[in-house]
């Protein structure tokens, strides 16, 4: 039998470790998209209702901001486990049912999801998420300066989001709900986002200093 070596030990590791990284990969695709598995980007630009297609793309956007939660790391002052994870909708809600649906009984690091709607800038930073509505696309830049400090991982959905200090912005693109993020946002507020999740981003954006933005 042939004796390892330190050099045939690390390369086992690294397939090992190799593997496993392609395993995770595999597993954050599969997490966000098998909540989506009845979602046909077709049907998006071709529904025969408008209602049908907005009830469609909300639905994805719900199964999104379920899988954020997952794969991102607040700052210490926010975890406790004896709170749940709060999911807030500032302004117009556009997800009826929808979201309250896509969470109800589930739980990430032993700490509920709560869904709750923000009544005003002071509940919206007692959020973990905050989804800013289209609704607020010109009030933006004041809301999303009144979560500064707060460790609030932002979410919107309007084309000026991530140039007035979002984080993460939803986009439609070849008719399917992807999303953007804005990594330097994420870090001022000591968030971490997984590596896995940037990986599936469809665009990143950060300082030139670490290379420029990336797409």
């Amino acid at each position: 039998m042939t004796t390892p070596t330190p050099a045939t030990e690390t390369r086992t590791t690294r397939r090992g470790f190799l593997r496993a990284a392609g395993r995770t990969c595999a597993a954050l695709w599969a997490t966000l998209w098998a909540a989506l598995s009845g979602f046909d980007p077709q049907r998006l630009g071709a529904a025969s209702r408008s209602a049908e297609a907005r009830a469609l793309e909300y639905r994805v956007k719900a199964a999104f901001l379920f899988n954020f939660v997952r794969f991102v790391e607040w700052p210490e002052r926010r975890s406790s486990a004896r709170t749940p994870f709060v999911i807030g909708v500032y302004g117009d809600d556009p997800f009826g049912s929808i979201l309250r649906q896509t969470t109800r009984g589930k739980a990430v690091a032993d700490r509920a999801i709560e869904v709750r709607r923000a009544a005003d800038l002071g509940e919206a930073g007692d959020c973990d998420v905050l989804f800013v509505s289209d609704s607020e696309r010109d009030t933006l830049a004041q809301i999303l300066e009144s979560l500064r400090g707060a460790g609030v991982l932002s979410v919107g959905e309007s084309d000026s989001f991530l140039d007035d200090g979002g984080m993460i912005n939803f986009v439609i693109d070849s008719e399917r709900v992807r999303f953007e993020v804005d990594l330097d946002s994420v870090r001022a507020e000591g968030l971490d986002l997984s590596s896995q999740l940037l990986k599936v981003a469809h665009n990143v954006r950060y300082d030139a200093r670490d290379g420029g933005k990336r797409r």
